[in-house]
């Protein structure tokens, strides 16, 4: 059997095909994950910045690692409202190599405020336990700025400690430090070599390197775990219409079509019984997959049946993870990796 990410299971029936505007982190059923999940917003979701104007523009960051190798397939920011309104460049930088951005797309179809997502094209290859940085480039300012928010809450630094004389700054919070929530870290200022809130004033998408007060920015990756022992879930698939994503293994080998990696798997006839779709999030529609067209690790494919036909998905080797369907289809899990 060959071995294929497991990311996560929903419902729809395919009628007409349906961008949920707003992206729906499913953290506890695994990757596509985030740093935030969409209930955790800012205390100050816009602050104003004349110097934002006077430069042509800013960056705003966060730096992360994950535990595990995988791909980042987009970047997330928190928008406070109609001041911001970009435009935006999301982009994910290597630290140690700031020059280029390792992936990096505009954010088209944005709602006026709340988490906004932009997919990238081609996935960005990341290492466990390593720094990266995802950052946003904006033209305008009404940014979320929360002050000391990345400062060490055990000792609190320069205008977020209480004792010192500029305590508390105009938009301070009590400081958190390093946000974690597995696969994911964001770092506390400092943290393993890595400054957080980091940002800079440029007119065009760049490495953010300075760090102001530990502030964050709201900034957030999309990340897409890869691993070589989950395959295609087990079970059974269910009545026709049922979606199931997936994505490729961190090493597939040369298996890269769909009739490589699924051809054996899945029981049934291939466009009579099942069939694969990929996202394209620069068009914003599905393209129907053949047996013959490649996939590419880091970004999520949906598998669905037709025809009545009840699916096998594999006889749970290789520590497969079984997930329920849901046929809840206005929950949003739509369209997180690609």
């Amino acid at each position: 059997m060959k071995h294929i990410a497991q990311r996560l299971i929903t419902a729809a029936v395919l009628v007409t095909v349906t961008l949920y505007a707003a992206p729906a982190i499913a953290q506890p059923w695994g990757c596509p994950c985030s740093i935030w999940v969409p209930t955790d917003t800012p205390t100050t979701a816009s602050a104003t910045d004349n110097n934002v104007g006077n430069n042509g523009g800013v960056e705003l960051g966060v730096t992360f690692r994950s535990s595990v190798d995988g791909f980042a397939t987009g970047v997330r920011y928190y928008r406070g409202g109609a001041q911001n309104s970009g435009p935006h460049i999301g982009s994910v930088w290597d630290p140690s190599a700031p020059g280029t951005p390792l992936a990096q797309a505009t954010f088209t179809n944005e709602t006026t405020s709340g988490w906004q997502q932009v997919d990238f094209a081609t996935a960005a290859t990341l290492e466990a336990d390593t720094n990266y940085v995802a950052s946003y480039h904006s033209e305008t300012d009404g940014y979320a700025f929360d002050q000391c928010y990345f400062d060490d809450p055990a000792a609190p630094s320069g205008v977020c400690d209480p004792t010192d004389p500029g305590f508390p700054p105009a938009f301070y919070v009590a400081p958190v430090g390093a946000v974690d929530n597995p696969p994911l870290r964001a770092l506390e200022d400092g943290e393993l070599g890595g400054s957080n809130g980091i940002a800079a004033y440029s007119d065009n998408p760049t490495f953010p390197t300075g760090s102001f007060t530990s502030t964050n920015y709201w900034v957030d990756v999309v990340f897409a775990a890869c691993d070589d022992e989950y395959a295609l879930a087990g079970g059974t698939g269910g009545a026709p219409g049922p979606w199931q994503q997936f994505a490729l293994a961190c090493d597939p080998g040369a298996a890269d079509t769909v009739g490589d990696v699924l051809g054996d798997d899945v029981s049934g006839t291939y466009d009579a019984d099942w069939v694969v779709f990929e996202w394209d999030p620069t068009t914003q529609t599905y393209t129907e997959l053949t047996l013959t067209s490649s996939l590419v690790q880091g970004r999520g494919y949906w598998i669905r049946s037709r025809n009545a036909a009840n699916l096998d998905f594999g006889d749970g080797a290789y520590g497969v993870i079984n997930f329920p369907l849901t046929s809840d289809a206005t929950n949003g899990r739509f369209n997180l990796v690609g």
